[in-house]
């Protein structure tokens, strides 16, 4: 600590010192050679140091300072990087925040000293024990630099085994000034899918390329995407790095229902081969993922009674693409979660600024076997004409405008069900805006008595 503010008060000094000295050669101004004269002539500065009216001095001054402030930092990087072996660097469309979660859990399981950090929902920061705190408030916007500085504190703490990063860029350049702070030794790319395409677009190939920009020198990149993965491989030949492909079909079905939350063959599969890379056995992994806490946004199904209504709400507000959603949705009816004997009414969240997001579900949910489909936040008109436009009967549809928990809670209570029948709500689209909804949902579901995952019907 004696030694940071001694280099503190070194900088600024001479930072002082550059700013005087330099300060009325570059604005030559009467004013402000007047301003400064004193201090120059008390220390005796207008003695050893004449005027000089040449700018290129004063330019390469300033250029030589720039140089040597980015030495002093990548230098102070390399030294704290050096204090963790195992950087894993997880990317992908979907997947990503629980795949990190699985692979740190893994490896805290085992014994070893990891710290991770997601995005997700919100951003979280998981410490050697296992114990999570939020990076940031809502209000504060993300920014790469973020990672840097983690990882110096991880260093100033005296170093770990391991971290495990989520990617936090989607903007190419940035995802690959941000694998540049993290120098990973193996990177995972969960997939690639239909999302953020007017900032990593147009095309798919083009997002799997710019997501292969986390692949590290020299490293190895795990990945379970299939139809790009020549893109993937292409990535990797020009960083000299090894590609490891992972198939979820090896992931027996059984292990799906230990998860208390909803889970996908890929993001096990994932986890269990990174852990298979460090050497740590198979059924090590797997007690640990079993224990990992599930992000904020991950999709659950929760159970409650409402005016005598059995209602189940799947909420699918997380998987914010309409490929993701479909495969979601595949799954669920495939577990029994989506029952024949349930009425099934689709349930979408209209933010304003996803207009394009909002159209896509449109067209996915118009197409699907909901026999009504609610509509609630911003841009719900927008949702309405687009799925008319496809086929959907409007009135079908309900529109509630801006999201209301308890006018959710009495449209949910007034469905008109057959004895005995159940109520399941679909929810997807957009997390942010809906969280009191399912906060409250959540609440009514610990009153019943339910549970995530329950039976079928």
């Amino acid at each position: 600590m004696w030694k940071l503010s001694l280099q503190r008060l070194g900088e600024t000094a001479f930072l002082i010192t550059f700013f005087l000295i330099w300060l009325p050669r570059a604005i030559p101004a009467q004013s402000i050679i007047a301003f400064f004269w004193p201090i120059y002539h008390w220390y005796g500065v207008d003695y050893y140091i004449p005027l000089v009216k040449a700018p290129g001095i004063l330019i390469g001054s300033v250029l030589a300072c720039f140089v040597a402030v980015f030495v002093r930092e990548y230098v102070a990087d390399s030294r704290a990087i050096a204090k963790i072996p195992t950087r894993i660097h997880v990317a992908g469309t979907r997947g990503k925040t629980t795949t990190t979660r699985l692979i740190g859990a893994a490896l805290r399981h085992h014994g070893w000293r990891v710290v991770t950090k997601t995005t997700g929902k919100a951003a979280m920061l998981i410490d050697p024990e296992g114990t999570e705190r939020g990076i940031r408030d809502n209000r504060e916007q993300p920014n790469i630099r973020e990672q840097p500085r983690i990882i110096k504190s991880v260093a100033d703490a005296g170093g770990a085994d391991a971290i495990v990063f989520e990617c936090m860029s989607i903007r190419p350049k940035n995802i690959i000034a941000e694998s540049k702070f993290v120098r990973s030794t193996i990177s995972v790319i969960t997939n690639v899918r239909a999302d953020h395409l007017d900032v990593m677009g147009p095309s798919l190939e083009d997002v799997a390329w710019n997501l292969s920009g986390i692949v590290p020198n020299n490293g190895v990149v795990v990945t379970a995407e299939k139809k790009y993965m020549p893109v993937i491989r292409r990535r990797a030949e020009e960083m000299s790095a090894k590609v490891v492909e992972v198939d979820p079909d090896t992931v027996p079905d059984e292990y799906l229902a230990k998860f208390s939350y909803m889970i996908f063959k890929e993001n096990i599969a994932l986890a269990l081969r990174v852990c298979e890379l460090l050497k740590v056995p198979p059924d090590e992994a797997l007690k640990g993922m079993f224990d990992a806490r599930p992000d904020p946004g991950v999709t659950r199904i929760l159970n409650g009674v409402i005016a005598n209504h059995n209602v189940r709400l799947i909420a699918a507000f997380g998987v914010n693409d309409v490929d993701s959603t479909r495969l979601v949705f595949q799954e669920l009816s495939l577990r029994g979660a989506i029952g024949e004997q349930r009425m099934l009414v689709g349930m979408f969240h209209a933010r304003e600024d996803r207009v394009t997001r909002t159209l896509e579900f449109a067209q996915l949910m118009a197409r699907m076997p909901f026999e009504k489909i609610l509509v609630v936040g911003e841009m719900t008109n927008l949702f309405v004409g687009q799925a008319t436009r496809e086929g959907y009967a409007k009135e079908k549809i309900v529109n509630l405008g801006t999201v209301d928990p308890p006018a959710i809670m009495d449209f949910l209570s007034k469905m008109p069900l057959e004895s005995g029948q159940g109520l399941t709500l679909f929810g997807c689209g957009n997390m942010v805006g809906v969280e009191d909804f399912i906060d409250a949902f959540e609440k009514l579901s610990e009153k019943q008595d339910s549970h995530p995952m329950e039976s079928p019907n």
